[in-house]
This record gives structure tokens, C-alpha cells and sequence, in this order.
């Protein structure tokens, strides 16, 4: 696209200055106080800034003799209409694509600019990719990442009351694209999260990762359920997880090994199953034991209403893990790349050894968490075991792996690095705030054991606060409810 610009200003008749037809503002309400404002500046001062202005063409294309189409300065005609201008200054360009000139000139914002709502941005960007402007030249004029120019073209295309709650602001761009993807992934689960985005974006903010996590977990719960039913197993009774129940867990044998159903089903087991949790802890097995004249241990109604809430809580902290690492990770990715000095390539080989996803044996595990970090971090897929795969050939991938690891973290800032590096150490303590124990300032500590744990944590929810993470309604509830039970409880060790 060619443009020249007269760089001289003219006074043109207010007459001869049309509305252009692709304007992608929402229609000026002139009654709008922030217009009244304008008008009134214009009277006063003038108009400070030209318009700027493209010859007006037919439906053929030719020009029209004396007739001008706005580019930019929509707001200030109509104030200066208002203000009873006869006149307004302005700079006539004259371009090859006077379209896409036009759209590009709406979507800069300048001193005299009302900022761009979110429904006008992505309606501008639309329309430059309709008018055959590449997504990658979208990115470099505006400054936007190319993922982020095609999902807001995307949302104009979604039905409207999907597109309401990122207009509003109760949806994230990062929300819109986790839907995007889904809705390519897994249209059945995109329309039930998208049935429940569109019914609370109406009077609260939605964590469209977090519904994402508890659907899947819900219908991960569905299908073990339908497995367990069609192998023969019964379910236990409602209490059976409750400690005051007489239920024993037997999930596992003496060694910690996982049972399979089948040997569950024929010792007679009963299985519970938590749709909330994560998926790795939804079931659990059961077995009641003989009857004895023991009494049941005396549970107050407090405790057990204690209890309860901090099972509810684990649930929804689990989940706020889902929620805290997205951010974390988009932090990480809306950083800018730079040279790497030898300081940054020790900190990159001290965040590998910081990884250790080896066991003591020498086993690999390509499901350690800190190795699925790594793959997300990186994008580069890490290595997987397979059946005809021995250890040699296992050792050669993941030396591979490292090499390709090293060489993408050369690419990262030493403040990227830094941000891996801590973000990694962290994952132990991490883990402690799936629980609503984590959140608790007074912990009862195994004898002989040393270390100021809640000091980690502090430390570490210190460092969240510092990369940007709000504390939600969850993480908020546990800090108060231990505050308020410790500080009615004596005799609790410091820790």
C-alpha cells in the first residue's frame, strides 16, 4: 500500500468531510459527555490536530470532485458541527488502498483520540485482514504478538453474547484463546464452557482456565465412574471420606502400590470418587471394617464443620494452581528475548540441574512435573518411554532434550532466566498450596524436624505478589480461616 501525503493543512467546507462507511468506532452518541467536552474545547481553542482525510470515490472508483472520506477525526467533525464550524483544517492523503489506509490511521490512537474500546479493535483488525493485510504486518505496525491479532479477529466471528464478555472486560485475550483452542479441540466441552462464560460474565470476572480444569475433571470423574460401575464395583457410603466414618482407606497395599479394580471388586472395596479434585486423586477405595464396641471418637459439630471447609477448599485451590500457573507461564512468554552472556548460560545449565527429574536410580520420568514445565516453557517436546525403548536409547533422547533445552533457554533474557529459575525452585513449595494446610502459619512439626517451612512459603507467596498474582476468594479464605482458628488455639509450635 502507496500513500502520498499532502503534508500541507487546508481548510475544507465541514460539507464536503463524510463519515468513512468502515469507521470501526461504535456510533458516536453526540449527546456523549466526553463529545459535549470536545465541542466545547473546539469552540474555544479550535481544532487543535487536523483530520486527516482521503479523496472520496464512487461505486466505480473514480473520484469525486470535492468530496473528502475521513480517515481519522470522526469525534472532531461532529464536535466541531456542534461548535457551529463552517470549516475544519485538514491534511488530504492520497494512497492506492485507500480502504486499508484508512482502517490502519483508525486503529493508531493520537492526542485527540478517545482510546479504542476492545470491540473496535478487533472490528479494525477484521477488516484489514478482509481488505488482504497480512496478520504478520498487522503484528509489526501495531506491536502486537500474531497470536494475539488473529484471536481478536477470530472473537468478531463469534456469536455475539460470546464476544460480550471480552468487550466488557470479563474475559481476558488469554480466556478468548484457551475458548479459541478449545472449540477446536473439543467442540462438546467448548460449548458448556462457553454456556457458563456468557452466564457469569453478566456479573463477575471469569478464570476461563479454571472452569476449563474443573469441566475436564468433572468429566474425567463421569468416565472412571462408567469404568468402575461396568467392572462390578459399588460405591461407598457419603461419609465414607469423612475421618469420624469407620471407612478405612485402602487405596494402596502395605507397600504404597496402587491395587487394580479388579482385585478392589473381588475383596469387596467400595470406591468414592471426588469430581472436584484433580484427576490423579479423584478416586479413592474403601472397606468397612468388622463390627466392634468401640465407640465412634466424639467429633463436635465445629470440627466437623471445619473440616469440611477445608475439603472444599483443597478442591478449589487445586484448581487455583490450574489458574496461577497459566499466569506464571504467560509471564514468562510476554517477556522480550536478548543476548545471552556467560552469566546467563551458567543460570541456564543451574536451571536444568534445578529440573533433576532423574530418580536416584537413574530412571527417568517424562511425567515429573518439572519436566512438563520444561516442555511448556521451551515448546519443545520432551521424551517418552516406550515399550521397545531400553535405557540407553531412553539416556540418548534426553541427552538430546538437554541440548535442544540449553540452546532455546541462549535465546532468554538474563531476567527470563531468573524468572525460570525461581519459578522452578518453587514447584515443592507450590505444591503445598494445593492444600489449605499450605496457607496455615502454625504447623505442628515431626519430631526431630528442622526448617522454617511456612518462612518458604511466605517467601514464595511474597514472590507472587511480586510477579503479579492476585491472591483469589480461595487463597483468601484459607489465610483467614487459620488466622482466625490459631489465634483461638494455645500452644502450637512456630514454624
Amino acid at each position: 500500500m502507496t500513500t502520498k501525503t499532502k503534508r500541507e493543512v487546508v481548510e475544507l467546507p465541514i460539507e464536503a468531510v463524510k463519515p468513512n462507511p468502515a469507521n470501526i468506532r461504535d456510533e458516536i452518541d453526540s449527546e456523549a459527555e466526553d463529545l459535549k467536552a470536545l465541542a466545547h474545547e473546539v469552540k474555544v481553542y479550535g481544532i487543535v490536530q487536523p483530520l486527516v482525510v482521503f479523496p472520496a470515490v464512487d461505486d466505480d472508483g473514480a473520484t469525486v470532485q470535492d468530496r473528502y472520506m475521513i480517515a481519522d477525526g470522526h469525534r472532531r467533525v461532529e464536535a466541531a458541527k456542534a461548535a457551529g464550524l463552517a470549516t475544519v483544517p485538514a491534511i488530504v492523503k492520497e494512497t492506492e488502498d485507500a480502504a486499508a489506509a484508512a482502517v490502519q490511521i483508525m486503529l493508531t490512537t493520537g492526542r485527540n483520540h478517545k482510546v479504542l474500546n476492545r470491540r473496535e479493535e478487533a472490528r479494525g483488525i477484521q477488516q484489514l485482514l478482509d481488505l488482504g493485510v497480512s496478520k504478520t504486518r498487522i503484528s509489526k505496525e501495531f506491536k502486537q504478538k500474531s497470536q494475539h491479532v488473529e484471536a481478536k479477529a477470530k472473537i468478531t466471528a463469534a456469536p455475539e453474547e460470546l464476544q460480550l464478555p471480552y468487550y466488557t472486560g470479563a474475559v481476558d485475550l488469554e480466556g478468548m484463546i484457551e475458548l479459541q483452542k478449545l472449540e477446536a479441540e473439543d467442540p462438546e466441552l467448548h460449548e458448556q464452557i462457553a454456556g457458563v462464560v456468557v452466564n457469569r460474565a453478566q456479573h463477575e470476572r471469569v478464570d476461563v482456565t479454571r472452569h476449563i480444569a474443573q469441566a475436564r475433571r468433572r468429566r474425567a470423574a463421569a468416565r472412571t465412574k462408567a469404568e468402575l460401575e461396568e467392572a462390578g464395583a459399588k460405591e461407598a457410603a457419603w461419609d465414607a471420606p469423612y475421618s469420624f466414618s469407620p471407612w478405612i482407606d485402602v487405596t494402596t497395599d502395605k507397600a504404597g502400590d496402587p491395587l487394580p479394580v479388579a482385585e478392589h471388586v473381588a475383596q469387596g472395596h467400595q470406591y468414592r470418587i471426588d469430581e472436584d479434585a484433580a484427576e490423579d486423586e479423584q478416586l479413592t477405595w474403601y472397606k468397612k471394617p468388622k463390627r466392634t464396641a468401640e465407640p465412634k471418637p466424639e467429633v463436635s459439630e465445629q470440627e466437623r464443620a471445619e473440616r469440611k471447609q477445608i475439603r472444599e477448599l483443597n478442591k478449589e485451590l487445586s484448581l487455583t494452581a490450574v489458574s496461577r500457573d497459566k499466569h506464571m507461564r504467560l509471564k514468562l512468554q510476554q517477556q522480550k528475548p536478548a543476548e545471552l552472556s556467560v552469566l546467563q548460560r551458567m543460570l541456564a545449565r543451574r536451571i536444568w540441574r534445578e529440573a533433576g527429574f532423574w530418580s536416584a536410580g537413574g530412571s527417568y520420568d517424562p511425567d515429573d512435573s518439572k519436566a512438563v514445565l520444561l516442555e511448556e516453557i521451551t515448546g519443545l517436546r520432551r521424551p517418552q518411554r516406550t515399550d521397545d525403548m531400553d535405557h540407553q536409547q531412553l539416556w540418548d533422547e534426553w541427552v538430546q532434550w538437554r541440548q535442544r533445552v540449553l540452546a532455546k533457554f541462549t535465546t532468554l533474557s538474563m531476567g527470563q532466566l531468573i524468572f525460570v529459575f525461581e519459578y522452578i525452585s518453587t514447584r515443592t513449595v507450590d505444591r503445598d498450596l494445593h492444600k489449605a494446610a499450605g496457607y496455615r502459619r502454625v504447623l505442628d512439626k515431626p519430631s526431630g524436624e528442622s526448617g522454617d517451612h511456612f518462612g518458604w512459603r511466605m517467601d514464595y507467596l511474597e514472590q507472587l505478589s511480586d510477579w503479579g498474582w492476585v491472591f483469589d476468594e480461595h487463597e483468601q479464605a484459607a489465610t483467614a480461616f487459620w488466622a482466625a482458628k490459631d489465634n483461638t488455639t494455645e500452644g502450637g509450635h512456630d514454624g
